[in-house]
């Protein structure tokens, strides 16, 4: 430590300098600048799980949406070429038509209930991967809300998009929006009708 006026070299702690007497002052130590905790930012590994997770989720979820399309399809195809047969049966009089019927009604009501079971149950997974789609996207660097935007446009609601720096506004219409035309309702409503024919033709053929 040396004395701000002469420069003479001092003993640690001295408060006056032997060779001038000036008074030596203690440097004052500012207090420590207190900081606010920051919130712990994710990891850049973390990022990228949330990242291919979020993108394997949306694949399963657009898989698992076309097969259950093509699951109906064939039903419906199915339950036409059935039905077909059995119109053709019950024109041809044959003293066999009538356990020909009833047969070809039997398989057209267990394909039906079988397909009810099976939609159940792809509907249900489809639900759980929309769900974790929805989960990982908080977890993503930049805010992502295509699935949950999706969701609340599906139930009617109107949603706000930017395309080329342009806010623009979209909604179902009425039609489209109509109970009827929900993709659950509408698979149900025709798997019924057609259960409900085949049941009709074995109790009345």
């Amino acid at each position: 430590m040396e004395c701000p006026n002469c420069g003479d070299l001092l003993h640690e702690g001295a408060r006056y300098c032997s060779r001038c007497g000036t008074r030596i002052r203690e440097k004052t130590v500012p207090p420590p600048v207190e900081t606010q905790p920051q919130a712990p930012t994710p990891s850049a590994d973390r990022l990228e799980n949330a990242r291919v997770g979020y993108q394997a989720a949306i694949n399963i979820w657009i898989a698992q949406a076309q097969s259950i399309w093509s699951r109906f399809n064939v039903v419906i195809v199915a339950d036409t070429v059935i039905l077909a047969a059995v119109s053709l049966t019950l024109w041809i009089s044959h003293p066999l038509s009538f356990f020909f019927t009833r047969a070809l009604c039997s398989v057209g009501l267990v394909l039906s209930l079988a397909w009810l079971v099976a939609y159940r149950r792809a509907s249900q997974l489809n639900d759980y991967v929309l769900s974790s789609a929805r989960e990982l996207e908080s977890h993503l660097a930049d805010p992502v809300v295509t699935v949950s935007r999706g969701a609340a446009f599906s139930q009617g609601e109107e949603v706000t998009l930017t395309v080329d720096g342009e806010k623009k506004k979209l909604r179902l219409s009425w039609l489209a929006g109509a109970e009827l035309a929900k993709s659950e309702s509408f698979y149900y409503i025709l798997v019924a009708t057609f259960t409900l024919l085949y049941v009709a033709l074995i109790f009345f053929s």
